[in-house]
């Protein structure tokens, strides 16, 4: 092998790539966004690699080896870039036949190479620094046409988002756009040298460097793959110690060539030189490199922000405790005050109308069912804020349901409703078997009262991997606009005329204190899916 600062600079650019593509895949609950561009930076380590090995190679053999190694990722990384742009500009539906499209080309191409048949091995010529570069046969064009074609497509979409978007949105964009056109123009000078054209420097290299640090800004103050704060400092460090790394082994390699030229020798003292070096002077410098970038990218020391963090968590605590207090006093005095308005208006009425038998006769019936109302109230409220503790033992959740379901059988032939049950029988929760029936009944009572008109109930029960019990209540009735969504499980918020708002917020109080999670997904005018996952008990 021979030293290639060309192909030492796509060493880094594919180490670097790799840290961006480690992070992502590594990370739980990935969104397509961060997938397309794990995948994107995937090719480019590749893509780095290969060109690193195929440009030190001093064997033709060896190198046409590396260089169609190279040529596989060369064929599919600006499609995947395009699928990218796509993404994080909210637009694959709108093109996504022409995305199946370059994936279909992508593979095209990469069987094209598999049979060599996009150069000409029989022509391999130098182009200095590069030893061995084929020369190219018709069918490149094509490729190139492609990708040409592709990026410029992809630029095109980032334009349009970059004009359509406002504040930091279209900043982000207006990077990205820059970016990419500044990587893919550099890559580009690469398809000069497979043909016998004036010599142009391979500045794609340099220029693919320049594109990366353009993506850590990115990623890092403008926030654009959605890393949280913990994933961001991991990539920092990482590619802090890359860095570092890669100083000591260039100050390795360059203190063992001043011992052998200056002294006459010996490897052994200028490696031992070396590492002497790096042991006194690496943790000084990690901690200086480390402070340096925690006060230029998170604003401040790690201390600092774990402080920061508890105060603000405190902070936000108070504020949801006086939020619920607050929603808790104006639902009370709302609720309550109907029917005391009730009564009010009788009890007015009542000495002028004592004599009369009919107006007695209203008058009980309507002061008692309006007390009942109050207390119910008082009653559900009291369930909300302090629930009694759970009783948790082994409860067969499938049984369960069914019998919740069977107290039920007379509201869905009034309201003639199908009920779907897909029961595991067998499903073992822990939970307090009371509490969850009341929790039950609530989601269930919510399902049939949307669907006054008739419907569908499905009702299942399973258990998935990683030892979780899934409970589905679906249901075909009116549904809920995004925006109630959202205030679903606050307390005292309802859509029905005659609903006191505890409910779902009920519900979501038993759930979440046996250590479970709840979920609802409507659609208006299409029905209501809630989802309920427990720890399944072993």
């Amino acid at each position: 092998m021979i030293f290639n600062v060309y192909g030492l600079i796509n060493l880094i650019n594919a180490f670097c790539a790799l840290t961006i593509t480690s992070i992502i895949f590594f990370k739980k609950g990935r969104k397509p966004i961060q997938l397309t561009y794990g995948l994107f930076s995937l090719l480019l380590f590749f893509y780095g690699f290969f060109y690193w090995r195929w440009s030190s190679e001093t064997d033709i053999s060896n190198a046409l080896y590396w260089f169609k190694l190279l040529m596989y990722p060369t064929c599919v990384i600006h499609v995947v870039y395009f699928h990218f742009s796509l993404e994080i500009c909210n637009k694959i539906q709108s093109f996504k036949r022409i995305l199946i499209v370059g994936y279909i080309l992508c593979f095209l191409f990469v069987l094209l190479n598999h049979f060599n048949v996009l150069y000409d091995l029989q022509y391999v010529r130098s182009r200095l620094p590069f030893l061995f570069w084929p020369h190219a046969l018709p069918q490149l064009g094509f490729l190139i046409a492609f990708e040409v074609l592709t990026v410029l497509f992809s630029f095109y979409v980032l334009s349009i988002s970059a004009r359509e978007s406002f504040g930091l949105s279209k900043l982000r964009y207006k990077y990205l756009l820059g970016a990419g056109i500044i990587g893919w123009a550099g890559a580009a000078t690469n398809w000069v040298h497979f043909y016998d054209t004036i010599f142009i420097p391979p500045l794609g290299n340099p220029m693919i460097s320049v594109y990366l640090l353009f993506t850590f800004y990115l990623i890092f103050k403008h926030d654009l793959l959605g890393l949280d704060f913990a994933i961001k400092r991991t990539f920092v460090y990482t590619l802090l110690t890359l860095s570092i790394s890669l100083t000591y082994a260039l100050f390795v390699t360059l203190s063992e060539r001043f011992f052998n030229a200056y002294i006459g020798y010996s490897s052994f003292i200028g490696s031992a030189f070396a590492a002497l070096t790096i042991a006194i002077m690496f943790v000084p410098l990690r901690d200086a490199i480390t402070t340096i970038i925690d006060k230029r990218f998170f604003g401040m020391s790690i201390q600092e922000l774990s402080q920061e963090n508890l105060q603000m968590r405190q902070r936000l605590q108070n504020q949801d405790r006086m939020k619920a207090v607050a929603t808790l006093a104006a639902g009370m005095a709302h609720e309550i005050k109907n029917p005391l308005t009730s009564i009010k208006t009788f009890a007015e009425y009542l000495p002028k109308k004592y004599d009369d038998p009919e107006f007695r006769e209203k008058f009980s019936r309507i002061v008692v069912d309006e007390v009942d109302r109050v207390n119910n109230i008082v009653k559900q409220l009291l369930e909300f804020s302090k629930p009694s503790p759970p009783d948790l033992k082994p409860v067969l959740v499938g049984d369960l349901l069914d019998q919740t379901l069977g107290l039920l059988n007379n509201n869905m032939v009034r309201y003639n409703i199908e009920a779907i049950k897909e029961l595991d029988m067998f499903a073992l929760v822990q939970a307090d078997r009371n509490q969850l029936k009341q929790a039950f009944l609530n989601l269930f009572l919510n399902a049939i009262q949307s669907m006054r008109d008739g419907g569908k109930l499905h009702v299942s029960v399973r258990t998935e991997q990683g030892g979780k019990t899934r409970i589905s209540i679906s249901d075909t009735g009116s549904g809920m606009a995004p925006d109630q969504i959202q205030h679903a499980f606050d307390p005292f918020f309802t859509t029905k005329e005659d609903g006191t708002g505890l409910g779902l917020a009920i519900v979501h109080s038993i759930i979440t204190k046996h250590g479970g999670k709840i979920e609802i997904q409507s659609e208006l005018g299409k029905g209501t899916a809630v989802n309920v996952f427990f720890k399944s008990r072993d």
